[in-house]
């Protein structure tokens, strides 16, 4: 028989489930199915939970957006620009997971709402750490930037590693003249970080 979901701990226990299923499947195997067999439950329990497979992942993306989001906030306070690029294997996983939630809303409508509300957080930590002191062609810029850093950790051939990634990112931060409330307090030395990184890299 299959087991009923907790009500207090049902969210982070089936939001879990959808990231282990993206992670493993990708998004062509986020099903409910999938996801009822991740948590142990039948679809129907998922169902009565969540009315249906859209509401799932709208409320997957907006509280795995809105962890990602708070840690970088806090990370932010001490590492500058560099809190966007993830640390550990888990802080990969999860960034590919935000990633795979904003490649869905192309083609999901429903989902692109919450995407774009996850996004603005981001540019709302980026405007704080600028100081407010970019237009917003540049603020654009330099959140494409961070997309494409971020997104260069999980390829999969040649993925960056995240030294590689942070030193693109001071290098663009310096090229772009960021406040210093951008950079790292534990900012290295200009030495001691690998030369420009150009579009052949």
């Amino acid at each position: 028989m299959p087991r009923r979901i907790d009500y207090g701990d049902r969210g982070d226990f089936v939001i879990e489930a959808v990231c282990r299923v993206i992670r493993r499947a990708g998004l062509p195997g986020l099903s409910l199915r999938a996801v009822a067999a991740e948590v142990g439950v039948s679809p129907s329990t998922l169902l009565h939970q969540f009315t249906d497979r859209a509401r799932l992942v709208r409320v997957a993306a907006a509280r795995v957006g809105a962890a990602r989001n708070r840690y970088i906030s806090c990370r932010a306070q001490h590492d500058g620009l560099l809190a966007f690029v993830p640390v550990s294997e888990t802080e990969v996983e999860r960034a590919r997971v935000c990633v795979a939630f904003a490649e869905l809303a192309r083609s999901e409508p429903d989902l692109g709402p919450v995407v774009a509300a996850v996004k603005r957080e981001e540019r709302d930590i980026l405007d704080w750490l600028t100081e407010r002191s970019l237009d917003e062609p540049r603020i654009d810029v330099l959140a494409g930037i961070v997309d494409g850093v971020v997104a260069a950790m999980f390829v999969t051939e040649d993925a960056w590693t995240h030294e590689r990634a942070e030193a693109a990112l001071m290098d663009c931060a310096r090229g772009l003249g960021l406040p210093e409330r951008a950079l790292p307090e534990k900012n290295l030395p200009e030495r001691d970080l690998p030369g420009p990184v150009t579009s052949a890299s």
